[in-house]
C-alpha cells in the first residue's frame, strides 16, 4: 500500500502543504555516512528550517506484531517507527516510502523518487540515527475531526543550516525488542549506549 501524501492531511491541517518534501526541495535525500547499507540520509535543502519545523513520516501503518514479524523477516526495524507511547502500539513502516527512492544518486548528488506519489509523500523516514546529538524528535500530530487519530512527524529541535542532515534518536521507538541482531551490530549498540 502507497502512503497517505501531504494532501491527504490538508483538510485536516493546511500548513502541512508547507511542510518539507522532495518536491518543494525544502529537504533533499543525500549519500550519508550515517545511511547504513543504503548509504543515504535526509538533508536540509537550500534555505534554513527552523526549529519546530515538522517533516511528515510517511509509510503503511502495521500492528505491533506485524512490525515483529517484518523485523524478524528483514534482520532488523529499519524505518519503523512507533505511533503511540504503548509498547503494543501501532507502528509506520516507511520501508514503502524508503523502497520509492533511487538506489543511485543524480548528477546533483540526489536520490529522487522512482514514483510522482514519492515526492509529495514525507521523507521523515530517511533520517538517520544520531544519539548524541540528534537535531530532531519525533511527535505525534493529531488529526480527524475528533483529534483522536495521530500521524507521526519528525520535528526540529534547532535551526538546521542548508546542506545539514537531519538526524533523530530513535531509542525504542524501533520494534526489534526481541530480534536477535548480529553479534557486529550487537557490539556497535553496546558501544553507542554508552
Amino acid at each position: 500500500a502507497r502512503p497517505a501524501t501531504a494532501s491527504a492531511f490538508v483538510q485536516f491541517d493546511p500548513a502541512v502543504l508547507d511542510w518539507p518534501t522532495l518536491a518543494n526541495r525544502r529537504v533533499s535525500i543525500r549519500q550519508s555516512p550515517h545511511g547504513g547499507p543504503s548509504g543515504r540520509g535526509l538533508f536540509c535543502g537550500p534555505e534554513r528550517l527552523r526549529k519546530g519545523t515538522e517533516i511528515l513520516y510517511s509509510g503503511e501503518v502495521i500492528s505491533d506484531t506485524e512490525a515483529q514479524e517484518r523485523a524478524a523477516r528483514d534482520g532488523g526495524a529499519d524505518y519503523i517507527a512507533q505511533l503511540g507511547y504503548r509498547d503494543d502500539a501501532d507502528r509506520v513502516d516507511g520501508r514503502t516510502f524508503a523502497d520509492a527512492i533511487a538506489s543511485e544518486p543524480n548528477a546533483e548528488g540526489r536520490y529522487v523518487a522512482l514514483e510522482a506519489w514519492a515526492n509529495e509523500a514525507g521523507p521523515g523516514c530517511m533520517a538517520n540515527e544520531n544519539r548524541q546529538s540528534p537535531n530532531a524528535t519525533f511527535a505525534m500530530k493529531p488529526f480527524g475531526p475528533d483529534g483522536l487519530q495521530a500521524f507521526r512527524v519528525l520535528r526540529l529541535t534547532r535551526d538546521i543550516q542548508p546542506g545539514e542532515e537531519i538526524m533523530m534518536r530513535y531509542g525504542s521507538n524501533t520494534p526489534n525488542k526481541g530480534v536477535e541482531r548480529s553479534s557486529s551490530a550487537a557490539a556497535a549498540a553496546a558501544v553507542a549506549a554508552g
